[in-house]
């Protein structure tokens, strides 16, 4: 509930809603910054709707969805949406827990550069950040 300017709220309009409202679908996690929201239901499935005036929906465009769009047809493990850019984990291994079987992947804008499709970043060069 609350603004909805963008359609962040999914639910198929850009009404402000002044209680909860439920979305149907069986959902595991949800994230939201910055106007756009990402989910995941219960089958891995990867969704996202709100602003998407970067990109940071991951749909290959900078149209703003009101309702919860599918990206992609792989299943994913984790979720993290930022004010202009959105992090997804896909597991690619046998087993969700080795860490290095992991996959992340960034949708995001640097600049004029704009990202609009999940490109994969390396979690060892993260590991070794300081």
């Amino acid at each position: 509930w609350g603004y909805n300017y963008f359609g962040q709220l999914g639910l198929g309009d850009t009404t402000n809603r002044p209680s909860p409202t439920q979305i149907s679908g069986s959902w595991q996690s949800v994230t939201e910054r910055g106007y756009h929201a990402l989910a995941l239901k219960s089958d891995g499935t990867f969704w996202v709707w709100g602003k998407n005036n970067y990109g940071q929906l991951g749909l290959g465009d900078m149209i703003d969805r009101t309702v919860p769009t599918q990206m992609g047809t792989e299943s994913w493990q984790s979720i993290k949406a930022g004010m202009n850019h959105s992090f997804v984990l896909k597991s690619e291994s046998q087993s969700a827990s080795e860490f290095d079987g992991a996959r992340l992947y960034v949708i995001t804008s640097v600049g004029s550069l704009f990202n609009v499709f999940p490109f994969r970043v390396s979690l060892n060069q993260l590991r070794d950040r300081p």
